[in-house]
């Protein structure tokens, strides 16, 4: 805050990046859990996402490493099974609330597909890649001319310019 103030920038309100990627990969009005995984070099992203709004978040510093060498691969592989089993656990059949039923991968770790295979290789979820341009048009007839395997890394620059759906 004071670095934009003493800029002359007042600023109105921050915005969180996990909850503008949740507002970028997941479909408008879908409640169900879902389990956004943001894969960077150094670190990730572990997203929690029901009725539309980021539950729990979690960022572990594993990432696919700058040099390829998945070094932390292992690791990530097991926060994850954690964030599912924690999650999982609470299920609450009064609310309605059912388990984790998608992982959506996204930043710049997700189009190494052989990162990709090899850390959800166990997993029993679901998982897809995430369509950034999911919620950016109600007729989906404009997706900017960009290599799809690219859009994985601007889930949040995404997010942050769409209008607030919560």
């Amino acid at each position: 805050v004071e670095a934009f103030e003493s800029a002359g920038i007042v600023p109105i309100s921050f915005d969180i990046e996990s909850q503008a990627i949740a507002q970028a990969v997941i479909h408008r009005g879908d409640k169900r859990s879902h389990l956004i995984v943001n894969l960077l070099a150094e670190k990730s992203g572990l997203y929690v996402v029901e009725d539309e709004v980021v539950q729990f978040s979690v960022t572990p510093a594993y990432g696919f490493g700058e040099d390829d060498s998945y070094l932390g691969l292992s690791d990530l592989r097991a926060e994850v099974r954690k964030v599912l089993a924690f999650w999982n656990a609470r299920i609450d059949p009064l609310r309605q609330s059912s388990g984790i039923e998608k992982i959506i991968l996204c930043g710049s770790g997700a189009s190494k597909k052989d990162f990709v295979k090899k850390l959800m290789s166990e997993s029993e979820v679901r998982y897809v890649l995430a369509d950034v341009w999911l919620n950016t048009s109600p007729f989906r007839n404009y997706v900017p001319d960009m290599p799809f395997e690219e859009s994985l890394d601007f889930a949040s620059a995404i997010g942050l310019v769409l209008p607030d759906s919560r």
